[in-house]
């Protein structure tokens, strides 16, 4: 499935389906960001609303997207933030509008929660910088090439390849923690086929060691194609070799291309990966999205 790209002028709805916004730090970004791409930001009705750790009651939060999603002006639904509470709307959301008039979902960290529901629906995404974040002009670069009808091509990074060979397949996947949250739920689709992308945040090598152990012992890991990782920052004060070190080891058994260090994730540059659609492996160690989701 293809879905039409945002033109200039467009109205794109601005969401917080997790955390709550900085309202004084948001804005002006998000405005910012809309502009250089001469996008509409349409704020949506519940966007600043607080319920504890929540950016409002689920109810809300679910409401606004459904409204991005069933209204057809809109053409996009970019989230602010991530933080936590994506997963909790996912019973309450009309995945099937999505589905009847795609539109692109642009966002990382707990939005990796829609990333996957969006999948499921055969709908692509966009793992990008959260549309209230300050970019980079290498983030900015990442979203241009990834807002064409072009495929983007390689991912950059400083690659590491730990486990050698080709593949191909969807690319699929976001914030380890979040993914392996859904093991178990009608939620995490199958990933056999796919080349995953994965990358997290203030997590120790020890707790990636279980987050990863616990998806091969759920077979959530049969038959992936590929594993991709990004960066995993904050993770303590242990050697970085120590990460590169399970990363490997617990990927092994599994028989395919395994590549790390790519610039995605939880830093200022980084870089924007179409969901849903094909990517490659390459004999060389480098990852490319081979199809635009547009």
């Amino acid at each position: 499935m293809k879905i039409p790209l945002p033109k200039s002028g467009e109205r794109v709805a601005i969401l917080s389906p997790s955390s709550p916004i900085d309202v004084a730090a948001d804005y002006p970004d998000v405005r910012f960001n809309c502009l250089m791409f001469g996008w509409e930001p349409e704020l949506m009705p519940h966007l600043n609303e607080r319920a504890g750790f929540l950016a409002g009651p689920d109810e809300h939060r679910a409401g606004d997207l459904n409204e991005a999603f069933a209204n057809q002006e809109i053409r996009g639904a970019f989230a602010v933030r991530g933080g936590y509470g994506a997963m909790r709307i996912l019973e309450r959301v009309d995945w099937s509008q999505l589905k009847r008039d795609p539109k692109p979902i642009l966002g990382f960290s707990d939005i990796t929660a829609l990333h996957l529901a969006a999948f499921a629906q055969g709908v692509p995404s966009l793992h990008g910088p959260n549309i209230g974040s300050r970019l980079s002009e290498f983030s900015m670069e990442g979203l241009r090439r990834a807002f064409q009808t072009e495929p983007v091509g390689e991912i950059p990074g400083a690659t590491t390849r730990l486990h050698g060979g080709t593949a191909t397949g969807k690319l699929i996947g976001g914030n380890l923690a979040v993914l392996t949250s859904l093991v178990g739920t009608k939620w995490l689709p199958s990933l056999a086929g796919c080349i995953l992308c994965l990358e997290d945040v203030n997590e120790a090598p020890y707790r990636v060691d279980r987050l990863l152990t616990q998806l091969m012992m759920a077979g959530s890991l049969k038959g992936v194609a590929g594993i991709t990782f990004g960066q995993f920052t904050e993770a303590g004060s242990e050697d970085e070799t120590r990460m590169i070190d399970v990363l490997a080891e617990r990927t092994h058994s599994l028989g395919v291309p395994v590549l790390a260090n790519l610039q995605f994730g939880h830093v200022r540059d980084n870089a924007t990966i179409p969901f849903g659609v094909q990517g490659e492996i390459t004999k060389d160690g480098r990852l490319l999205s081979t199809e635009s989701p547009f």
